[in-house]
């Protein structure tokens, strides 16, 4: 009599274990789809709040855990293009748009650090703007304004594949590397003739004048301040030069 019950009971436990087997089978895939995006988008909110915004996110679906990828890209995209944009302005110049003080200071440490490891291998170039002062008194800062760019997007096309600098109201630095550090001399000789070419401008802030110095630097250096002072009494020389000459015409 119990023969068949127990049978019947076998038969049960078989299918109830199966049905158990495949729902485990069912379910781990799907749990692995909800729990591996909230993972990534755990571990990526962690970079994001330690400020790493190069972060991994997933790739967004069409549930909920989707929309909230979704939300974290864009989020992740805005924070990205405002640091850029607060990158910009806190090493840029706002009145000639090249890299300013802060920028330079920047460049330095890391020409220091290599310089530490032996590595590096740069040149100077330092500029003054004369008759800046001249040109404010008399034609007012307006027009002083315009001398700096003129005087700047003049450098920076001689200099177009180094950055350019300015550190001071007056003062512009280029860093040069490869080709135009090779090539220092002729690019000066080329901002010389297109400085004269401005000669015969009609208005005094357009007709430059640019004391300028170089320096590269040597084997016995320790500091780029080594280099940048070699390129600093270069310059004053070339001023002083100017000076004389302008004084003797």
């Amino acid at each position: 009599i119990k023969a068949p019950m127990v049978t019947l009971f076998r038969v049960i436990v078989m299918v109830a274990m199966l049905l158990c087997s495949a729902a485990v089978v069912m379910i781990i895939p799907i749990t692995n789809r909800i729990t591996r995006p909230l993972e990534l988008l755990t571990q990526a909110a962690k970079k994001i709040a330690l400020g790493d915004l190069n972060v991994e996110l997933p790739r967004p679906g069409n549930d909920e855990v989707g929309i909230l990828s979704r939300s974290f890209e864009v989020t992740v995209s805005s924070l990205r293009q405002f640091v850029e944009n607060m990158n910009d302005i806190a090493f840029t110049d706002p009145l000639t748009h090249v890299k300013n003080k802060t920028a330079y200071n920047r460049a330095i440490l890391a020409l220091n650090e290599d310089m530490a490891r032996g590595q590096a291998k740069f040149g100077l170039v330092m500029f003054d703007l004369n008759d800046l002062k001249h040109i404010n008194d008399t034609y007012g800062h307006e027009h002083g304004d315009e001398y700096i760019i003129n005087s700047c997007r003049l450098i920076c096309q001689v200099f177009k594949h180094s950055p350019v600098y300015r550190i001071g109201g007056d003062e512009f630095v280029v860093l040069l590397d490869g080709s135009e550090l090779e090539n220092c001399d002729a690019r000066i000789a080329e901002l010389n003739t297109a400085i004269e070419a401005t000669t015969s401008a009609e208005n005094p802030w357009q007709r430059l004048s640019i004391a300028k110095g170089a320096a590269c630097s040597a084997p016995g250096d320790t500091a780029p301040e080594d280099v940048f002072v070699r390129a600093d009494r270069a310059m004053y020389a070339d001023k002083r030069r100017m000076k004389e000459a302008a004084a003797a015409k």
